[in-house]
């Protein structure tokens, strides 16, 4: 592929970003605008509502972080549907969706699709934004350019078939290296864009009881948790003020929790004599006879 061609592709995907924005603009716009009429009026439902007005503007902000992370190409039956994946879910004004988040069971799914298992999944281009603007891209599987009897469903491709298109892919400038060669400045970033597939199925892993993630320092451990906790939250339903983050000392939570852009919903750090209250009262229940 020709500098010119990718020009061209990154000026496709540019189209689809600027709209992305556009819309979640409007999404804040329109939350601060019904915030600051709600704020005018009065009744007992009215400290309800602005926390949920409250709540969705906060949703809307990304931290200095991209919006738009990939682009993903399915098949539904034989229509062919392109869907942008992102940090934050974005609806235009009539509800139609523009970014699908990150977390939910589609995005998942393409996430977790693989050159020899894709599923639904036609391609998937992970996209190198910069803010706003499209620098780079990487399509990660690429069917597209497959013969429709290699490509359709029930048909078993060769390796070879499979990985004809990933061979010919522009593959552009590692995202994954590119986010380990950034310099460490103590601030915690969030995974969306690099996550692996590994890390992925741990963050949205279903078994029932408790989830112990181990590894060496630098792993991931607590960038995976805390994308655990963000899943649980918005797509499980879990009450963030049923969250407890426990750290070796307060800075960490702190750096942990209010610096890492994967939470879209806003959470609330507890001292640790408000903790150590709950934790007593929860082993006084447990130690209290039946009855």
């Amino acid at each position: 592929m020709t500098r010119t061609d990718r020009a061209a592709v990154i000026a496709e995907e540019q189209k689809a970003v600027d709209s992305a924005y556009y819309w979640l603009d409007h999404m804040r716009r329109e939350a601060a605008e019904q915030l600051d009429t709600l704020a005018a009026a009065s009744g007992k439902d009215q400290a309800a509502l602005s926390q949920a007005l409250g709540q969705r503007l906060a949703e809307t902000g990304l931290r200095g972080q991209p919006l738009v992370t990939m682009r993903v190409d399915i098949t539904d039956g034989d229509e062919r549907e392109t869907w942008y994946v992102g940090r934050r879910k974005v609806s235009d004004s009539g509800s139609n969706l523009v970014v699908v988040s990150w977390k939910s069971d589609a995005a998942v799914r393409w996430r977790l699709a693989t050159p020899d298992r894709p599923g639904e999944v036609q391609r998937r281009r992970a996209l190198r934004c910069r803010g706003e603007r499209v620098v780079d891209y990487r399509d990660e599987i690429d069917r597209t350019a497959l013969p429709r009897a290699i490509a359709g469903v029930g048909v078993r491709p060769t390796p070879a078939d499979v990985f004809a298109g990933a061979r010919k892919a522009p593959m552009g400038e590692d995202l994954l290296l590119g986010e380990l060669e950034r310099a460490r400045d103590g601030e915690m970033r969030d995974i969306v864009e690099t996550i692996q597939r590994d890390q992925l199925q741990l963050v949205v892993d279903e078994r029932e009881g408790s989830l112990v993630v181990q590894g060496g320092p630098g792993t991931g451990k607590t960038v995976v948790g805390l994308h655990r906790v963000s899943w649980l939250i918005d797509e499980r339903g879990i009450d963030a003020g049923d969250v407890l983050v426990v750290g070796p000392h307060r800075h960490s939570s702190n750096m942990s929790v209010m610096s890492c852009p994967c939470w879209a919903t806003p959470v609330s750090l507890r001292s640790r004599s408000a903790v150590s209250g709950v934790i007593r009262s929860a082993e006084r229940t447990a130690r209290a006879p039946d009855g």
